[in-house]
């Protein structure tokens, strides 16, 4: 397999992640994905520091999943570590390594919130969103 590109990289283990999730338990992908969702606005909105206590905090409702999967994400400045440490790892960092681990997280993020969304959504849920269910088909087709 030829070597792959950093964002090939972190979708191939997000969606890895999210696979594993859903193949343990699939009653803990909701609490899940609510966790992903709120981590990435929290992330915008607060930054990563206030996202990551967040997580600890919700460590029972996904938090501690997410951790685990942002601690193997190898975050620059944080590396490899077990999930538990990733908050304090985050609060010691230097300004310039905050900065560019907040810019990978936000990536690592964005695909697990892909990831979640493309393994937890029937089909009928997405025609649905996009107006085009089997009933708007055959109401189009008796108007011609």
């Amino acid at each position: 397999m030829p070597d792959l590109l950093r964002d090939q990289q972190r979708a191939v283990d997000a969606y890895r992640a999210v696979g594993d999730i859903i193949a343990e338990n699939r009653a803990s992908m909701d609490n899940y994905k609510i966790t992903v969702y709120e981590f990435g606005a929290n992330l915008q909105r607060c930054g990563l520091a206030t996202a990551v206590a967040v997580l600890e905090r919700r460590k029972d409702n996904g938090g501690e999943m997410l951790l685990t999967h942002l601690a193997s994400a190898d975050i620059p400045g944080v590396g490899q570590i077990d999930g538990s440490e990733v908050p304090g790892t985050i609060r010691r960092l230097d300004v310039d390594n905050y900065i560019l681990a907040t810019r990978e997280v936000r990536q690592v993020t964005q695909w697990l919130k892909r990831a979640v969304q493309a393994k937890t959504e029937t089909p009928d849920q997405d025609d649905a969103q996009s107006g085009m269910s089997e009933g708007s088909d055959r109401a189009e087709g008796a108007e011609e």
